[in-house]
Parts: structure tokens; C-alpha cells; sequence
């Protein structure tokens, strides 16, 4: 072949190597010089064989030297050859023989496919990572095209439908969803292939293969495949813990049923006894001692009652999502005082200092929380002592976000040590005497105060010395 037509063939395909019988190189073009890293002088004369990959070299001396020697062309060959720096270069070659009156040559036309080769080897091995994923996932995977018809799914997806994979292939993959789930799941399954937006993870019922009832929970993408959208769907059954879940509520239910069957007898029996103390206590007949000793049992009625109504209150506060509003402080310190400093019998002085004005995230319940907080004060002080109690509010600011802190203190018995970490707590293992000196009072406090967002905590009056009262910390969302 003249110089010239080698030229223009050049321009024609990547690269053009010629090689004689013995396949040792007998020219090779400059672009292929740069492709390998090698001058022409370190090429010339050598063996083809000493380009290509080793692994290819007995495949590639049966084609290729095989097809020079019977003078057979060769047409899209792919092979590996090795560049100076180490690296393989993928290629597709194609082969013709020349012969003149000196020589016969062989033209090997070279074709560089390393980028499409290795994106093609990085793709199988993504999808050999993904096909192991996901046989070894608990959860069903799936994939579905705009058909509507299964590209891949894995062997959990048999176990949970109860299909077999031949089934699974003639079906759309909505055909074992339950009837009346089944136009939803349709919606978003289309809807998800035209990138509409959907909500990604929902339930949904199966009809399995036997005829039985499962929930599944679905979470669902789009992905590309083969240049088309297709829906990668992970499915996980959820079925005991939907039954669970269930049970539970049907528990719940029974047990508010009985909580208000309680709290509605307890509250008439409480009612018919407050009614017959409160006539003893003012028959003449009565002497002082009895009198104070009736008084005394009357007050157990009536917190008992307190309490009761404390428990309704929470509850419909988060049976209706505990709406929070702005709540003044200074009003609801005001009413504590107000309740409170006229305790019959007793000598109690009720402080309230407020720096500021302090509006809080809360609701009407907030009162129940100071009023528990300066009612068990007032309970558990001797009667025979004075009793002060100093409440002082005032707002601050903490990593930029403002809040109002309430203090309450008092200079009655004080709380031990040991007894301050499970004050709020209610745990079970609080002794009966503990259980009755704090009484479920200090447990609806710290609950309500979760629920507005803030914090209590507790310590001594006078640092060291829990003998000489307790403080209260209230902390509490201010509102913008």
C-alpha cells in the first residue's frame, strides 16, 4: 500500500499498525505512537505480541497471526494492549491482508473503546454489588419499566407474594396489591416514572398468592435504565408490627375506657364524701380535735379530686394536639398566689417577683404546674412552722434563643439527695412512702413541661444543706 493511501486510511479509522508474516511490526502511524507512550524507534521491529495485554496473548496469536497466515480478514476483534506507562488500553481491531510482488503484510486497523469498556465493566460491577445487595436484603426489591412489567426482582418478592418468578414476570406490578389499595399504588407507580412528585414512602396491603392479607411498606425511586426511567421499589413487610400496632391501640382504648369509668366513680364517690365531711365539720356537736382531724381528710378528698381532674386535662390537651399559645406568667403566678395564700390554719406568706415582662409557649396548664409545685410545698411543710415561698420569673437568652425561667423555693423539710434524681420520675423502684409523700403530682409537672418544650430541675435552697427547703427551675419557651 502507497504512503498516501496509509495516510488517508489513517484519517479513516484510530490507528493503523502493519506487521510482516512473522508479526513483527513493520510500520506503525505517529497517532498510535503517542496512543502506547513509545517513540517510533522502540516499536519498529518488535513483536506485535509485545503490545498486547498477556492474559489475551494465546487469543490473540490463534486470531490474529492465525488469520495472516491463511489470509483471512478479520472484522471487530477486541483485544487489550499494554502502553509503556503499564496501563491497558481496550481496542477493537480489524485485519486485512496485503500482498505485493516482495511481501506479504498484514494491516491491523486499531480502534480505542477504553473509555466505553471500562464505563461498560464499572456498570457490571455495579450491578453485580446491587444484585448481591439486594438478594441478601430481607425486603423485597423490585424494578418496573413504563409497562409496568418487572425488569429485576429479587427472591425476597417470591417469598412475600407466594408467586413464582415466572408468574411474577407475566404480571403488572400491581396485580398482587390489594383491590381496593390497588388504584393508589398504580397512581404513584406511573406517576413516579414522569417524575411527578409523589410521596416516596407509603403502606399498602398485598393479596399474596394463598389469598391472605399482608402490609407492606413501600419506598420508592426513579432510576435510569438501558436510557429509559424506571421504578426501583423496596418493600418491606410490616405485617406484625401493623397487628402490633393494633393490638395496642385496641389496648389503649380498653384501658381510657376503664380510666374514665374509674376516674367518673371515683370522682361521684369523692363528691358524696366531701358532702358528708363538710357537714360534720360544722355540726356543733363537733369538738376541735375531731373538727381538725375531719378537715384533714376533706383535704384528701378534695386533691384527690385535683388530681383526677389534672389527669383529665392532660389527657384531652394531647388528644387534641396540645395546642400551645402565648401564655402571660404573671397572670398565672398571680392566680397561684391567689389560691393558695389563704390555706386555712396555716401561717404561709406567697412571694411572687417578676423582672420583665415573660410571655411563654404553654396553655392553660401551666397553672397546674405551679399550682403542683406550690401545693406540695404547702403539704409536705409542718403545720406548726411558718412557711415562705419565694416565686420569681424572669427572662434570658441561651444560644440566641429566648426563654422565661421561673423560680420556686420554699424553707419547708427540703428533698434528700438521693431522692432528687427520680423526683419527676414515678419509678417503680421509689419506696411507698416516697411514692406518697410526692404523689403523682410531680410526674404531671415535668410531662406538662416537656410538652411546652422546656425543663425543670431541682436543688437546695441553701447549696449543701437540703434541710433548709427545695428550689424548682423552671425553664419555658418564650414567645417571639
Amino acid at each position: 500500500m502507497e504512503k498516501s493511501q496509509l495516510e488517508k486510511r489513517e484519517r479513516d479509522v484510530a490507528f493503523l499498525i502493519t506487521i510482516d508474516i512473522d508479526g513483527r511490526i513493520a510500520y506503525i502511524s505517529p497517532r498510535i505512537v503517542d496512543y502506547l507512550g513509545y517513540n517510533y524507534k522502540e516499536l519498529k521491529g518488535r513483536s506485535i505480541l509485545d503490545l498486547v495485554s498477556p492474559d489475551v496473548v494465546p487469543e490473540f496469536r490463534k486470531i490474529v497471526l492465525g488469520a495472516f497466515g491463511g489470509s483471512r480478514n478479520i472484522n471487530r476483534f477486541e483485544t487489550k494492549l499494554v502502553g509503556k506507562d503499564g496501563d491497558l488500553r481496550y481496542v477493537e481491531l480489524s485485519g486485512s491482508v496485503v500482498t505485493t510482488m516482495e511481501k506479504i503484510q498484514y494491516n491491523l486497523f486499531i480502534f480505542d473503546v477504553t473509555r466505553e469498556k471500562k464505563a461498560e465493566i464499572a456498570l457490571k460491577e455495579s450491578e453485580e454489588k446491587f444484585r448481591v445487595v439486594a438478594e441478601a436484603s430481607k425486603a423485597a426489591i423490585f424494578m418496573y419499566d413504563s409497562d409496568a412489567r418487572l425488569i429485576y426482582f429479587n427472591p425476597q418478592l417470591e417469598q412475600i407474594t407466594g408467586y413464582s418468578g415466572d408468574q411474577l414476570r407475566k404480571m403488572l406490578v400491581w396485580d398482587w396489591v390489594y383491590p381496593s389499595d390497588r388504584a393508589g399504588v398504580e397512581r404513584i407507580a406511573m406517576a413516579r416514572l414522569r417524575h411527578e412528585p409523589i410521596q416516596e414512602q407509603y403502606e399498602t396491603r398485598y393479596r399474596i398468592r394463598t389469598g391472605e392479607v399482608r402490609w407492606i411498606e413501600h419506598r420508592g425511586n426513579v432510576v435510569e435504565y438501558q436510557g429509559r426511567p424506571a421504578g426501583l421499589i423496596t418493600a418491606l413487610d410490616i405485617t406484625e408490627r401493623k397487628e402490633a400496632e393494633e393490638e395496642l391501640a385496641r389496648s389503649n382504648a380498653q384501658a381510657e375506657l376503664y380510666l374514665d369509668l374509674m376516674a367518673h366513680d371515683i370522682a361521684n364517690m369523692n363528691q358524696i364524701g366531701t358532702g358528708f365531711l363538710e357537714l360534720a365539720i360544722g355540726s356543733p356537736r363537733i369538738g376541735p380535735e375531731e373538727k381538725e382531724l375531719l378537715e384533714r381528710t376533706l383535704d384528701a378528698f378534695q386533691n384527690t379530686s385535683k388530681l383526677i381532674q389534672n389527669v383529665k386535662k392532660l389527657r384531652s390537651g394531647r388528644a387534641e394536639g396540645l395546642k400551645l399559645e402565648g401564655i402571660c406568667l404573671s397572670t398565672a403566678l398571680d392566680r397561684v398566689k391567689n389560691d393558695f395564700s389563704s390555706a386555712k390554719g396555716r401561717d404561709i406568706a406567697i412571694q411572687v417577683s417578676q423582672n420583665g415582662d415573660c410571655r411563654v409557649v404553654a396553655n392553660e396548664l401551666i397553672h397546674e404546674v405551679f399550682g403542683n409545685l406550690v401545693g406540695n410545698s404547702i403539704k409536705h411543710s409542718s403545720p406548726d412552722r411558718p412557711l415562705t415561698i419565694d416565686i420569681r420569673s424572669a427572662p434570658f437568652t441561651e444560644d440566641g434563643v429566648r426563654y422565661c425561667r421561673v423560680t420556686i423555693e420554699d424553707n419547708g423539710p427540703g428533698i434528700p439527695d438521693g431522692q432528687k434524681k427520680t423526683l419527676f420520675t414515678g419509678s417503680a423502684k421509689k419506696s411507698i412512702k416516697e411514692k406518697q409523700r410526692h404523689g403523682l403530682g410531680l410526674m404531671l409537672v415535668r410531662s406538662l413541661i416537656e410538652d411546652f418544650k422546656g425543663r425543670i430541675e431541682v436543688e437546695d435552697r441553701v447549696p449543701g444543706d437540703h434541710t433548709k427547703g427545695v428550689r424548682f427551675i423552671i425553664r419555658l419557651p418564650a414567645c417571639e
